[in-house]
């Protein structure tokens, strides 16, 4: 008898919490409704049998009444106890997933609800609804039953195949199918097309040529123009002969907006000079040669260009992006950075140091273990000395002195070896590396060959590269 005990007092409670929000008569009606709907749940569970699902059904349709005037979290718990008590899983799941997206719950009141969804959940088949973007609404096979719910979210469904219907406003519908099981959770991700924008394009003055996100697209119409375009961030380049403007704009799906156009004042394409302070550098605009700087005075059609200068390999290249707009007059004092010097022997002089280091130390120290070794053998030596003059059979063959002899000459032997080897190596490989760094010098890169044309006011200038840059006259 727990349960009904926990709804009981769930009711009550749920009478006094809402005295103070009748303010209206709307309102009244439904507090009223709530109520009666309480007295025939408290009968319900006084009853057993055909009188008892009479009487919770008999509360549902109250409750409900209640609900089309407001949606109250007390009306929602209670709807929901009585579909489980009337073994309707999936929609007691669907009231208590509304009842528990009230933010401002009780800890005590969250948790009760929670546990009554553990109960529910094994009767249950789930389906984990997920779109882009979120907030759409969630139908089930049929877009004229009551929806399910709002994405993200969680909805019971009958175990079978079923369509997942998702509708958002300004985006096409889209749906998926889903194979749901009871006692398990399906998982589904749907992205909703959103419908265009239609945008109206104006420029001052009017009668430019309209393009979308890049200079150089098709011209999507004259200004003053009405466009659809994609939803989404987008940019509108105007021309009008030798005037230009842009705008950046935002497009909301199914929106309709105004887009307005200063075109610059008619003039001049912009002009771009260009000094380095390395001689001979090659300065291209977009990845097309113009010359050597200094560049002289470049007239750039307006809008967005890649400056790049490249003086060889013993500079780094510089490249940026500028913003020309009409009549702008830019000037570019560019310092190239010194590029890493490359060596003759790169960096392995460094290497070879560092490795005959270890070498010596890994020489050191099977140097003094042999040592070590040696210091005990002669102490059986001495051992054995002194027992010639008492006892000469205790270093005889086969006695362990002598065996202990025997076996630290085996181990000595090798040790030392290898002592001489690794002191060997490591001197050889030290000197040598020694020697190499001090030859390792920069050297100019003679492996690159480069030739190129580049056009310049009245005629063009070849050039030809082996390692450095050779100029050749036009």
């Amino acid at each position: 008898m727990r349960k009904p005990l926990l709804v009981f007092v769930l009711a009550v409670a749920s009478l006094v919490a809402w005295a103070p929000e009748a303010r209206s008569q709307t309102e009244t009606d439904a507090r009223q409704m709530f109520e009666e709907g309480n007295t025939y749940f408290q009968r319900a569970m006084r009853s057993s049998g055909r009188a008892r699902q009479a009487a919770l059904r008999e509360a549902l349709n109250l409750y409900h009444r209640a609900l089309r005037i407001t949606r109250s979290r007390s009306v929602l718990f209670n709807v929901a106890m009585c579909y489980e008590l009337l073994e309707r899983y999936d929609d007691a799941f669907a009231y208590f997933s509304e009842y528990l997206a009230f933010e401002d719950l009780s800890d005590a009141d969250r948790a009760e609800a929670e546990a009554q969804m553990q109960r529910v959940r094994p009767n249950v088949a789930l389906v984990q609804v997920a779109s882009t973007p979120e907030g759409a609404t969630i139908f089930v096979d049929r877009t004229d039953l009551s929806p399910r719910g709002v994405t993200p979210a969680v909805v019971a469904i009958s175990p079978g195949t079923h369509t997942v219907i998702l509708t958002l406003e300004n985006h096409e519908n889209a749906e998926t199918v889903v194979d749901a099981v009871r006692g398990e959770t399906r998982e589904v991700e749907v992205a909703l097309e959103a419908h265009p924008a239609r945008v109206r394009f104006e420029t001052d003055p009017p009668g430019a040529e309209l393009r979308l996100d890049t200079e150089s697209g098709p011209v999507i119409g004259t200004a003053p123009a009405s466009v659809e375009v994609p939803a989404g961030s987008h940019r509108v380049y105007a021309v009008l002969g030798d005037r230009f403007g842009r705008e950046a704009f935002e497009a909301p799906p199914g929106g309709d907006i105004a887009v307005a156009v200063r075109l610059g004042a008619p003039t001049t394409p912009g002009v771009v000079s260009v000094s380095v302070d390395a001689v001979g550098a090659v300065v291209s605009v977009d990845g097309r040669n113009v010359g050597r700087a200094p560049a002289g005075e470049l007239r750039l059609t307006p809008g967005q260009h890649r400056i790049t200068v490249n003086a060889g390999d013993e500079y780094e290249t510089w490249s940026e992006t500028i913003d020309v707009t009409p009549g702008d007059q830019v000037a570019l004092e560019i310092h190239l950075a010194p590029a890493e010097p490359r060596r003759r022997f790169g960096v392995w002089p460094n290497v070879g140091i560092v490795l005959a280091g270890l070498l010596a130390v890994a020489s050191g120290a099977t140097g003094g273990w042999a040592l070590s070794l040696h210091s005990d053998f002669n102490d059986i030596e001495e051992a054995c000395d002194a027992a010639l003059g008492g006892d000469p059979s205790a270093c005889a063959p086969g006695t362990a002195l002598r065996d202990e002899a025997l076996a630290l000459e085996d181990r000595i032997r090798p040790l030392a070896i290898a002592t001489d080897v690794l002191w060997g190596t490591a001197v050889v490989l030290g000197v040598t590396s020694f020697a190499l760094l001090i030859l390792n010098r920069e050297v100019p890169d003679s492996t690159s060959v480069r030739i190129g044309v580049a056009p310049t006011p009245g005629g063009a200038v070849a050039s030809i590269g082996v390692g450095g840059m050779v100029v050749m006259a036009p």
